[in-house]
């Protein structure tokens, strides 16, 4: 994969799932809203809202959510875009580059697992 298509990618990626992050809070407030003043308010609330919380990042600090997956694939465009500039500096210069830029070699995304 190029370094465009990925650096192209790992943006989609960031903002599909701040996107979903938005859409999914929306939905939590209605369902809670819904919820609120009935009898199984209670139980939704207890229960870290049927997994909203956790998705959110609210949840068990142990436990990752879509915000941790933000902060990863931020970190990785981070990453790629700084070995990008590396490989910009050093091929304008006369360099050579690390076995890392994404320009020189096909780098895959790492996605953590997903």
């Amino acid at each position: 994969m190029n370094k465009r298509t990925q650096i192209s990618l790992l943006i989609e990626i960031v903002d599909t799932l701040k996107d979903s992050i938005d859409q999914i809070s929306e939905t939590y407030s209605e369902v809670a809203g819904i919820l609120y003043g009935t009898d199984k308010a209670a139980n939704f609330e207890a229960y870290g809202g049927y997994g909203f919380d956790q998705l959110l990042g609210n949840g068990n600090p142990y436990d990752s959510g879509l915000p941790q997956l933000v902060e990863h694939f931020e970190k990785q465009l981070k990453t790629t875009l700084a070995l990008d500039r590396e490989h910009e500096n050093k091929y304008n210069s006369g360099g050579e580059c690390s076995d890392k830029c994404p320009r020189c070699f096909d780098t895959p995304i790492n996605t953590g697992g997903i």
